[in-house]
Order: structure tokens, then sequence, then C-alpha cells
């Protein structure tokens, strides 16, 4: 079994997203993506001086989202990885024919289910960014801004990938009701990453006036 996603030097991970192989591919590196949005934002805490108890709250969580996005990096991957095992699968028999089949079925549906996944941990983060935003180290919010379009690229490349992984479900009520939850998704992040990004410029005018 490969090394996880977060026991990996980051030339390593490069160097195999760059090979000739199927994974790890945009779906694990946009665990990736997140768990950088949530280390800019845990930054932000951690040069914030006498930080109150809301803020180091947020950063807990935020730590929490980072080891998240990491293992949605990872089960990408491991999606993946069963896919290529079910095609591999006998079917020779109607009975093996039959079994091959859900066995694709079921690596399809967890392709799908884990980049939405990875959207809801996205938005977490910039959820958490709020107190941050509002209380952290105010020469160091740039970072913030920074997690900001960090965990807003999770979403969308989560939504490419969920996208792309839909056709193949066969069941069309959880192919409906998975698209309407990264439509949603998709929708809360650009409401949210706005929100965050006014608070930011809104402090950053009131420490010039």
């Amino acid at each position: 079994m490969q090394d996880s996603v977060s026991d990996r030097t980051i030339g390593v991970y490069l160097d195999a997203l760059a090979g000739d192989q199927a994974a790890p591919g945009g779906g694990s590196a946009a665990g990736i993506v997140g768990a950088l949005a949530a280390a800019a934002a845990e930054m932000v805490v951690s040069l914030t001086r006498d930080a109150s108890e809301n803020i180091l709250a947020a950063k807990a969580a935020l730590v929490e989202l980072r080891t998240r996005a990491l293992e949605c990096a990872q089960h990408d991957e491991l999606a993946y990885g069963y896919y290529i095992e079910s095609l591999k699968l006998p079917k020779g028999t109607e009975e093996e024919k039959s079994a091959r089949k859900l066995a694709m079925s079921k690596a399809m549906e967890q392709s799908a289910r884990v980049p939405l996944a990875l959207a809801i941990v996205a938005i977490e983060i910039i959820h958490a960014l709020e107190v941050v935003v509002h209380e952290g180290n105010k020469t160091v919010l740039g970072d913030a801004n920074a997690a900001i379009v960090l965990a807003q690229a999770t979403v969308d490349i989560c939504e490419i990938n969920v996208r792309a992984n839909l056709p193949y479900l066969k069941d069309e009520q959880l192919a409906l009701d998975i698209r309407t939850s990264i439509e949603a998704a998709h929708e809360m992040t650009v409401h949210l990453a706005a929100e965050r990004r006014a608070q930011i410029n809104e402090r950053l005018i009131q420490s010039i006036a």
C-alpha cells in the first residue's frame, strides 16, 4: 500500500503527480490545496499575540480540517485504485460479470463522494476563517486571503471531479443528489469567500483610519 499523503515529501508527491500514473491526480491534489488553505489560516493565528479563546478554538478546528483534507487526498487515490482493481475482476460467467459491475459501480460512487466530502471541508475552513479575520494579526491578513483563495480553488476542483464521475453512476437518484450537493457547495463557497474578503477589506481600512 502506498504511503499516506501526509508522510510524503512535497518533492516525492509532485513527482508522482507529474508521472505516468493516474494516481495521484487532480482529486488528490485538491486535498493538498485544501490542506494548504487550512495551514495558511492557522498561520495567522500562530502569529497573533494574546489570542482569545475563540481564535484558539478556530485554530484547533483548522488543524482538524487540515488533517481531513489530507485524508480526502488519500481517499481519492484509494478510490481510483479500487476502480482499477474492479476492472481486473473476472467476467467469464454471468455471476462474475454482475459482481464486477457492482464493484465498478461502488468504486465510481466513492470517486464521486470523496470530492464532495472535501468540498465540505473547504467550506468549513472558510467558516473558521471568520473569527481569524476579525481577531487575527492584521499584518498577515493577506495570508488569510490566500487561505480563502485556496479553499475556493479546492471546491472548484471538487466540482470538476464530481461532474466527471456522475455519468458513470447507475443510480440516477444518487447522481442527482450528489450533483445538487456539489452545486450548493459551490454557491455557498462563492458567498462565504466574498463575505470573508469584505471583512478583510473592512478591517484593513479601519486599521488605516
